[in-house]
Order: structure tokens, then sequence, then C-alpha cells
């Protein structure tokens, strides 16, 4: 098991599961030069989103929840939980975990909730 990082409010216990779904592992080179083990992945998360919320014009730093794809590479690591959580929680500022990047196309929004899947049917 690798320790990937997800984003889980532990105050609603309700919550459905939000790790890592429909993953895809494929070896990628790493600056080293060494092939090293890839998860791409998506995974609903929570994030600070500026909204407009009225006729005032000034925009307010709201959570929102979106799906995203992610990548994590199985050898390097992270402390914390800082890549897929805005709220900080210094319960897992020591912890380790796979490092994790989420991808985004540039110049474009963040879906609310798309399953991102999609990209790997053909």
């Amino acid at each position: 098991m690798l320790p990937v990082p997800f984003y889980h409010d532990y105050a609603q216990p309700d919550m459905k599961y939000l790790g890592p779904e429909d993953p895809r592992l494929i070896l990628v080179r790493n600056k080293d030069g060494h092939e090293e083990p890839a998860l791409i992945y998506n995974s609903y998360h929570q994030k600070k989103a500026s909204v407009d919320d009225d006729e005032d014009g000034v925009l307010v730093k709201e959570h929102m929840y979106f799906r995203s794809m992610w990548v994590s590479w199985g050898w390097q690591f992270q402390r914390g939980k800082f890549a897929v959580e805005d709220n900080h929680n210094p319960d897992f500022d020591n912890r380790i975990y796979n490092r994790v990047k989420e991808l985004k196309i540039k110049n474009s929004k963040r879906e609310k909730k798309k399953k991102e899947s999609d990209a790997f049917r053909q």
C-alpha cells in the first residue's frame, strides 16, 4: 500500500470515501534517470475558491468540493497533506505521504464533480 494523502473531514463521519479512485500505474523516468512508478487517479477533494456571493463585486474565499486528476510518485515523499487540503491540520504535519500533485489544464476552471476518469476511456 502507498501512503497517498487524500482529503477527509473527520468531523463528518457520514462522508463517503474520498480517496483515490480509478488508479492507473505507469513507469516514468525521474530527474535522476531512474524509472519510478507513478500512480494516476482521480479524487474528490476540497479547496478554497474565490466566488462572487452577491452584487457588491467582492470575491470571497469559500470551501468548495472538486473532483480532479492527481499523480502520486511511488518513491518520492512529502510531509503533511498540504497538497490536498487547504485547511491546515497540524495532526498531519509530521506524517509522511507519497508526493502528490493535482493535474490541471492551464487557464481552465476546476470541475466541481465531474468524473475525470473519462481521460482513460477510449
